[in-house]
């Protein structure tokens, strides 16, 4: 069997939460569902927020194969292939920005309700063009309103100011503190007959500057890359799905213009580039073919042999390739020169990179470097030049600079070697034909130069060519293959807000009704009470309206249940403390509370009665001067009492009175009260007296001042057989309960119990405030009034 401390929960801890519950299960249920309506008001009005989505897909192969082949002989393949270069590309401040321009995303509109505000992309009855001239206007909300179908009125407030224009449909006009100028257009559903509907209607704008804009879109935006794929999902949040539809699909034409425009620009630089060569060459062709003829017709030379065209084929070859040689050093200058001379901003290689034809390495070198120097102009849009990313791209392609300028070098030393070999063999055909007559020669030379750059410029056309087959073959690198559209409300989440909010509710409940139960719990019946206390409780009186005004309680017979408890009372303190009495001497009953109110008078004159009634001869003493009740209850005059006789006024004889209809109870009353009636219990006379009427009556009762605020019930304790702290259901506390029993330990008051008062079965309502003040009135404001007014006019006598 588990042991009582092995358990999660033992007795004590279920009875707790038992008692939690109970006490505070208005609360435990309440507190939820208020949490819940104000967490619904709350996220009804919260703006939702939509995702709109779109797919592209890189590098497609919607080209034909003989042009991936000419791009790859150019360098262009490969020049989207970067995932990453391409995802900065996508969320650029440039691209965001030719999209803010395109779409006029400058003002936004929105419709001010009672409970929220929305924003309109379309559907507003008006538009604004507005050229802000005070940067202090953007992002000020100026509130639109009509004033007829031709005018309308604009306001709004900055530095505390407030600012109105009144401006006409259609027309220009400046702010007369400059602050814009605005131009609005209504649409055709302003009329007369929709005047009214529409001037009810609370409407504003915010205008912002194309920065503000492409910072908002750019936090807006992300874009991630499925996964073994080149596929990009760019995801853009708005609070208008519409209009993040519109911007995804005008980013998907931005970006394939830009992407098609940077492949037409290095296209044309190329085709300009070979045109120049070409024009040079062939106005060099038409005037060596001029100087051939010419030369023919001085001379009178008709052909050549066989053995001197051979000598100027060779000579002719040897020349040719000698210039085509010179041309890759001049291409590779160039390139050096790129190189060296790289620009942060330089988005175009030089045309002398595509005039490259037998180092594919250097060409490869060349794009690694040509694409970092994308990807770093897109991480400078964003970040600092201190960043990671930049040092380290930047340090990449120092290391590759150095590579491509040392294989430069070595490219052009072996070009000029060539060259070198390549002049010995022209030289040696050159010799012999100077063997031949001066005629035929100086023909020979002008035919060597006409063929060299006839190849040369065969060479060059069809470069030209290819370059042309290539630019009627650009294509996207890219496919959107799946259209932009709505992806739902991304935020926020009003079912989890509604949730939280309840759990905070139940929290809040749990933990107040913690906080009451632990340190203001209050005590509303007998098994509360044994739960904090071991001592005896002698009964508990059940509430009943007007009972405590009636009086004495045996008196009416109305009021049976609270008989019945005052009989259980009785018969209970007729079993307390016979082991310790000596059965010729009185039991002596001491009541008291913690404060006041609590009923010890009610429950102490009633306890008298129904002792009499059970043939006990009873005498109750009021003991409370500072404010005595008793004489009240048994509807007596308060004269010749305890605080006279203390004080020597009167004799013993005079204090007992004799109540109607009870023959065995006599009542001492407390007398006027006087100015020191704590003192008075001190005196002597107190204890003579209570051992003479122990002698004479079966029960002495004391009623005593609450033992919280006045200690004369301290010292009188000493006199009572049994004392009884008369608590008052749903006015008493745990603290209150430890108070009292602190006080029995420390000032050893024997054979202490409980009686509880007012028991309630039904609601209850909170006394506790009104009967503190009035005894609080009658303990402070009212010290001595009945003892001047009575005897200090007769010592004056």
């Amino acid at each position: 069997m588990t042991s009582e401390s092995g358990k999660i929960l033992n007795r004590k801890d279920l009875k707790f939460i038992r008692k939690l519950i109970t006490k505070s299960w208005i609360l435990i249920i309440g507190a939820p569902v208020l949490f819940y309506l104000l967490g619904y008001i709350y996220s009804y009005r919260m703006v939702d927020i939509y995702a709109a989505k779109t797919q592209i897909l890189l590098n497609t192969n919607d080209t034909y194969d003989y042009q991936n082949t000419i791009y790859s002989g150019l360098g262009y393949y490969g020049l989207y292939a970067d995932l990453t270069n391409q995802q900065r590309v996508l969320t650029s401040r440039d691209l965001i920005g030719e999209v803010v321009d395109r779409l006029n995303l400058k003002v936004s509109y929105f419709i001010e309700g009672r409970v929220k505000t929305t924003e309109h992309f379309e559907n507003v009855p008006f538009s604004v063009d507005i050229e802000i001239i005070n940067n202090l206007v953007y992002k000020v909300p100026i509130y639109f309103s009509f004033i007829s179908a031709k005018e309308y009125r604009i306001n709004y407030e900055i530095d505390g100011q407030s600012r109105e224009m009144i401006g006409v449909f259609g027309k220009l006009q400046k702010e007369e503190n400059g602050d814009f100028t605005i131009n609005i257009s209504k649409n055709r559903e302003v009329n007369h007959s929709t005047l009214g509907e529409l001037s009810s209607i609370r409407y504003f704008f915010i205008a912002y500057s194309r920065g503000q804009l492409v910072s908002k879109y750019k936090s807006l935006m992300d874009v991630k890359n499925s996964e073994n794929t080149t596929m990009l999902e760019v995801t853009l949040n708005d609070v208008l799905v519409k209009r993040a539809i519109i911007f995804l699909d005008t980013l998907n034409k931005a970006y394939e213009e830009s992407t098609l425009e940077a492949e037409y620009r290095i296209n044309e630089k190329t085709v300009q580039y070979i045109d120049r060569q070409l024009d040079t060459i062939s106005f060099d062709l038409n005037k060596l073919e001029e100087e051939i003829d010419q030369y023919k017709k001085d001379k009178e030379i008709l052909n050549l042999s066989k053995q001197e065209e051979l000598y100027f084929d060779e000579y002719t070859k040897f020349e040719s390739d000698i210039r085509i040689q010179n041309l890759n050093v001049k291409n590779l200058n160039d390139l050096e020169s790129y190189i060296t001379g790289l620009k942060e901003d330089e988005k175009v290689l030089p045309a002398a990179y595509y005039m490259l034809k037998d180092d594919d390495f250097l060409k490869k070198l060349i794009d690694e470097l040509y694409n970092k120097q994308i990807i770093l102009n897109g991480i400078l849009s964003s970040v600092t030049a201190k960043n990671k990313n930049v040092e380290r791209l930047e340090k990449e392609m120092r290391l590759l600079k150095a590579s491509i300028l040392e294989l430069i070098n070595n490219d052009r030393k072996a070009i000029k070697d060539r060259i070198k070999n390549l002049v010995v063999e022209r030289d040696f055909y050159k010799e012999k034909i100077k063997q031949l007559p001066s005629s035929q020669r100086d023909l020979l030379s002008i035919e060597r130069e006409r063929v060299v750059n006839e190849k040369m410029y065969n060479f060059l056309l069809e470069k030209k060519v290819n370059t042309e087959i290539t630019k009627l073959s650009i294509a996207p690198k890219f496919k959107v293959i799946e259209q932009p559209q709505s992806a739902g409300i991304v935020a926020p989440n009003k079912n989890q807000i509604k949730l939280i909010f309840v759990l905070v509710g139940i929290l809040f409940a749990l933990g107040i009704s913690f906080l009451r139960v632990q340190f203001f719990n209050r005590i509303d019946s007998p098994n509360d009470l044994k739960e904090i206390t071991s001592r005896l409780i002698i009964g508990a009186i059940n509430l009943v309206e007007g009972a405590e005004k009636s009086d004495i309680v045996i008196n009416s017979g109305a009021k049976s249940n609270v008989s019945e408890a005052f009989r259980g009372i009785r018969t209970n303190i007729d079993f307390m403390g016979n082991h310790d009495l000596n059965k010729d001497s009185a039991k002596t009953l001491l009541f008291t509370s913690l404060h006041p109110g609590e009923g010890k008078t009610f429950c102490s004159t009633n306890v008298s009665t129904f002792l009499e009634k059970a043939h006990k001869k009873v005498v109750i003493l009021d003991f409370d001067m500072h404010k005595p009740k008793v004489h009240q209850r048994f509807g007596l005059q308060n004269n010749d009492g305890l605080s006279q006789y203390l004080s020597g006024k009167i004799e013993i004889e005079k204090l007992f009175k004799k109540i109607e209809g009870f023959d065995n109870l006599h009542i001492v009353n407390a007398g006027p009260v006087p100015p020191n009636p704590s003192e008075l219990v001190h005196s002597s006379l107190v204890e003579d007296l209570i051992i003479r009427l122990k002698k004479e009556y079966d029960y002495v009762i004391i009623d005593t001042p609450p033992i919280g605020l006045i200690s004369d019930s301290k010292v009188l304790a000493k006199y009572s057989d049994i004392n009884i702290f008369v608590v008052r259901a749903k006015a008493c506390t745990n603290r209150g309960i430890e108070f009292l029993e602190s006080i029995a330990q420390d000032k050893n008051i024997r054979e202490c119990a409980y009686l509880m008062n007012m028991v309630r079965q039904k609601k209850w309502r909170y006394y506790y405030s009104k009967y503190s003040y009035k005894y609080g009135y009658g303990y402070g404001y009212g010290y001595g009034y009945g003892y001047v007014e009575e005897y200090g006019k007769g010592d004056e006598g």
